[in-house]
C-alpha cells in the first residue's frame, strides 16, 4: 500500500494532469496533391483543366477521377478526428448528360497512384493495378446525388463525413507518407451519359479564378491537450518529492 504522502502525491499529479490547456475543435482545409482521370482504351489526362466523372454512351467506357491529400500537419498529431468531407466544384453542367439525378460515390484507393502516369490499368508506369479501373475499398466513404445536366458553374458538391471517412484519415495518418487516395464514380455505370464537370487542382488552369475552387479535403479536429509550462515544473516537482518519501520510508 503506498503511504499517505505518496498517496497524496499521485493525487496531485492527477489534478495538475488536468490542468492541461484544451484545444478548441477545428478545421483544416487540405488542397489536393495529385489528380487525373482515368478511363478504358483512353491515355492519362493528368494535367487538364478538368477531372471528369460519368459514363458515356459506350459499353464499358467510363469515366473516374482520381485525387489524392497530403495529411501531414503537426496539429493532427494525437488529434481527435470528429469529421472528414471532400469538397468539389463544378466547372459547368454537361448539356449532353441525361436529365436525370446521378448518385456518385466516393472510395478509398487501396493502391497510391503516379498522377502522370496513371491510366485504366496502371497505377504506375511499373505498377498495374490489380483489378483495372483502380484498386479501391468496397467501403463507401461517402456520396452525392446531382443531376450533371442541371449543376451549375462554381457550384460545390461536398461529400459528407461518415463513420468509414473517419476512420480511413485516422488509418492514413498512421501511415509514413500520410497520404490518402481517393476514387469516384457513379453507382451506376450502365452506358448512358452521365459526366460531370469538376475543377482539377491544377495551377495552370487558365478557366480557374480561384484557389478556392480547387478540390478540397475539410477535416474537423480536436487537437490533443498541451500541458501548460508551470505542470510541467510542478510535477517535476512532485516527482522528487514523491522520491524523498519513499527513501525516507525505507530508512
Amino acid at each position: 500500500m503506498p503511504s499517505l504522502a505518496a498517496s497524496r502525491i499521485l493525487l496531485s499529479a492527477a489534478a495538475l494532469s488536468l490542468g492541461a490547456t484544451v484545444a478548441s475543435a477545428a478545421t483544416l482545409s487540405f488542397s489536393v496533391t495529385g489528380d487525373a482521370n482515368i478511363r478504358p482504351n483512353t491515355a492519362n489526362t493528368n494535367g487538364s483543366q478538368l477531372v471528369l466523372v460519368g459514363d458515356t454512351t459506350t459499353a464499358n467506357d467510363y469515366l473516374r477521377g482520381l485525387f489524392s491529400f497530403t495529411l501531414d500537419n503537426p496539429a493532427l498529431v494525437g488529434a481527435t478526428i470528429h469529421s472528414v468531407s471532400l469538397r468539389l466544384f463544378v466547372e459547368t453542367a454537361d448539356g449532353t448528360s441525361a436529365d436525370r439525378n446521378e448518385v456518385i460515390q466516393v472510395f478509398q484507393l487501396s493502391r497510391a497512384f503516379n498522377e502522370t502516369q496513371v491510366t485504366w490499368t496502371n497505377a504506375t508506369t511499373t505498377t498495374p493495378w490489380t483489378t483495372p479501373g483502380g484498386d479501391f475499398s468496397t467501403t463507401l466513404l461517402s456520396s452525392v446525388t446531382a443531376n450533371p445536366r442541371t449543376v451549375t458553374a462554381n457550384q460545390s458538391l461536398t461529400f459528407d463525413s461518415s463513420s468509414a471517412f473517419v476512420t480511413s484519415v485516422i488509418n492514413t495518418l498512421q501511415q509514413p507518407d500520410k497520404t490518402l487516395s481517393l476514387l469516384l464514380k457513379l453507382e451506376t455505370e450502365n452506358n448512358q451519359r452521365s459526366i460531370f464537370r469538376f475543377y482539377a487542382g491544377t495551377t495552370t488552369n487558365p478557366n480557374l479564378a480561384a484557389a478556392a475552387l480547387r478540390p478540397q479535403l475539410l477535416i474537423d479536429y480536436t487537437a490533443a491537450p498541451i500541458p501548460e509550462p508551470s505542470a510541467f515544473a510542478a510535477l517535476a516537482g512532485l516527482g522528487a518529492l514523491g522520491f524523498a518519501s519513499l527513501r525516507r520510508r525505507r530508512r
